[in-house]
């Protein structure tokens, strides 16, 4: 979250939307407590690791790149005054997280593929 704060500068209202849109695809988990108590018993949790939300399918580096791309594409004055400000510090960090997230881009196809040449 710090990178994105020092990327991006300030957030504001444009940026929250276009990440709003973005995030879609992570909305819809919610918790529901049937017998609706307030016992904050440790009973109601457990460590499962199989457990699967919709949010684990969100990879934190390409949806910051898609987000960033949105900018661009929706406005891109502002995505060049963003950049303009950067130093070349966060220039090149930015740079490695758009290259990290192609990478991540790649590897989750390769692991759909296999997963579904292993069905």
């Amino acid at each position: 979250m710090i990178l994105l704060i020092a990327w991006v500068g300030p957030l504001d209202s444009h940026v929250l939307m276009l990440s709003q849109e973005h995030d879609k695809k992570a909305r819809g988990f919610q918790l529901h407590d049937e017998d609706d108590d307030d016992d904050d018993s440790d009973d109601d949790f457990s460590d499962d690791e199989e457990l699967q939300t919709p949010i684990d399918e969100v990879d934190p580096f390409i949806f910051f790149v898609g987000t960033i791309q949105a900018v661009q594409a929706s406005d891109p004055a502002r995505f060049q005054s963003l950049m303009q400000t950067l130093d070349f510090h966060y220039q090149a960090l930015a740079n490695g997280v758009a290259q990290h997230a192609e990478e991540r881009k790649v590897e989750i196809e390769k692991e759909k593929l296999e997963k579904a040449n292993a069905q």
